[in-house]
């Protein structure tokens, strides 16, 4: 069976997700467009799917999610699901601009200025491995390159 498409807005968030994209937003008038189409496709959809057994999940949700992998050239649902998570709980939208997720909560904690100080030390390593200690480049080799050829 076909699911229907609705738009759950306020089911997961207490802020609406349409309210988290700015409104001149480059997707926005493509949606509209997608929409359309859609629209169009309702009965072309409604013949391809059975009448009995559980709900689908709506083909144009499905479709949307693909045009949003292709835009943004994601390469699997799953990347995108974790896109969508990190992209919209973790911006907050004040009136004049975007703010950092990190806030006055987290630096204030004295454990912030000590993992600051560890990373650091951490990324100085990696940084003098690539650079002085040139390791780059992998430099493992697979046994099978210095394996001799069998003739068959």
């Amino acid at each position: 069976m076909r699911g229907a498409d609705i738009q759950q807005d306020g089911l997961f968030s207490t802020v609406i997700p349409e309210e988290r994209v700015p409104p001149d937003h480059p997707p926005r008038p493509i949606r509209e467009m997608v929409n359309t189409a859609l629209k169009e496709l309702d009965a072309d959809f409604n013949a391809m799917y059975s009448d009995l057994g559980r709900d689908s999940i709506p083909p144009e949700k499905l479709l949307r999610a693909q045009l949003l992998m292709a835009f943004y050239t994601i390469r699997s649902e799953r990347q995108l699901m974790e896109q969508i998570n990190y992209n919209l709980p973790h911006v907050t939208q004040n009136d004049t601009n975007r703010s950092s997720a990190i806030d006055g909560r987290t630096t204030c904690h004295p454990g912030y200025a000590t993992s600051q100080m560890i990373r650091k030390r951490i990324e100085e390593c990696f940084g003098w491995a690539k650079t002085i200690g040139g390791l780059r480049k992998s430099r493992f080799i697979s046994l099978l390159k210095h394996a001799p050829i069998q003739k068959l």
